[in-house]
């Protein structure tokens, strides 16, 4: 039986950061999968290579950075700005930037940094299932462990503000509403200063707080939420404009207006099989908590979990017919997937199987997502050969980097 203090993990990350990673995730309780999951996120943004044509976010981060390193500004400057305007609400990507640039004008090293602070609070959620619990019923959870590696993935560090405010919302929430840690609430305000949106998922949840609504109608407004899909944004845009404060009002414009025009080639194939991915988990999802309720019911922490989830996501569905809002989603979708890690691991083998069979079912629709998120998001930025080679050799490779991404500019 392998110990749960073995540190192999971290020499075969030296050799290879895609074994060591196939490796944390198969041994989710090794104490010291987490550290290697951290450090490998850490890697891939290191690894990141930003090409000349390329114009995702990652684009602009390097542009500010080289501009902060060329030209020199101070965090004492940033800091009195803060909350001034709409420009300076975002500040952590901004002071991380800044702070980077005093040392250095390598744009890698702003990155690898950018994984660091990603990957901590990544790793941690990942593995956050495995800690809270003592069973050894965890065999199940490898699909659900892949599930949420790729809902909300380490390549995520390429939109850096959004996604990593979701991972330490995600790391601040999930103690509070299972096991009511309120040490970690204080971090929903480093997630509101990481991405300023995340001021509505705090609202939100505050909501489900204080209202306690009862659990059968939770259920039922997630059920119902679904009918909101693919309805037209421009009258709920609107409305809402009245209520954004002057201060988030250019953002919420930015936001909402006409991105859902600027959509890329392939970007409907995409949407299709996403929409596909999301329908197949929503059955999935409703099918696990009916099938288990009054187990569920039984036990609080799982009980809120659930409901805490399916709230969330009703929500959102509602809102996500406002152009980026329906981000949220992944978010919601996590939520969801780590409260049905929770109801596998709880229930034990025996009652757990119907689950799994379940689960097994997914595993085309799992399979899929993973492969779409890694062309659509992961293959236009990472440099393969610096990401291959290691940490050891990656510096022969990570000045002119081999993008896979880049072939789909010599076929067009």
């Amino acid at each position: 039986m392998r110990s749960s203090h073995d540190k192999g993990g971290y020499l075969i990350f030296l050799v290879s950061p895609v074994i060591a990673l196939i490796y944390a995730l198969r041994n989710l309780d090794n104490k010291h999968s987490k550290n290697i999951i951290w450090f490998v996120c850490a890697f891939m943004g290191y690894c990141f290579q930003i090409a000349e044509n390329y114009s995702g976010d990652a684009a602009r981060y390097r542009e500010k950075f080289m501009s902060y390193s060329k030209d020199g500004t101070n965090i004492e400057d940033t800091l009195s700005q803060l909350f001034s305007n709409s420009a300076h609400i975002d500040v952590v990507e901004e002071l991380i930037s800044i702070t980077v640039s005093t040392y250095s004008d390598n744009y890698h090293i702003l990155f690898l940094v950018y994984g660091l602070f990603f990957g901590y609070f990544f790793s941690r959620n990942i593995v956050y299932i495995y800690e809270i619990t003592k069973t050894s019923n965890k065999k199940g959870l490898r699909w659900v462990a892949l599930a949420l590696f790729f809902t909300l993935p380490p390549w995520g560090i390429n939109g850096f503000r959004f996604w990593a405010a979701c991972q330490i919302f995600i790391f601040s929430m999930l103690p509070y509403i299972i096991d009511n840690n309120k040490k970690r609430l204080l971090f929903v305000i480093l997630a509101s200063l990481t991405h300023f949106s995340f001021y509505i998922p705090i609202i939100i949840s505050l909501v489900f707080v204080v209202l306690r609504l009862k659990k059968n109608l939770i259920f039922y407004f997630y059920c119902f939420s679904f009918l909101f899909i693919g309805v037209d944004a421009s009258t709920l845009g609107k409305i809402f404009v009245n209520f954004v404060p002057d201060i988030f009002l250019s953002k919420y414009l930015t936001y909402t207006e006409g991105l859902d025009l600027n959509i890329k080639e392939g970007g409907r194939i995409i949407e299709i099989l996403n929409k596909a991915y999301t329908f197949a988990i929503s059955i999935f999802f409703m099918i696990s908590y009916k099938s288990n309720e009054s187990f569920i019911r039984s036990r609080k922490s799982l009980n809120q979990i659930f409901q805490y989830g399916f709230f969330f996501v009703a929500v959102f569905n509602i809102l996500s017919v406002i152009p980026s809002v329906g981000r949220f989603l992944g978010l919601g979708k996590w939520i969801l997937w780590i409260s049905t890690s929770y109801l596998i691991v709880l229930l034990g083998y025996k009652q757990s199987i119907k689950v799994t069979q379940h689960l097994r079912k997914l595993r085309p629709f799992i399979i899929m997502f993973c492969l779409v998120s890694s062309a659509r998001y992961l293959f236009p930025v990472l440099g393969v050969g610096s990401f291959l080679s290691g940490p050891i050799f990656s510096f022969l490779f990570i000045g002119d980097d081999f993008v896979i991404g880049n072939i789909y500019q010599y076929l067009k």
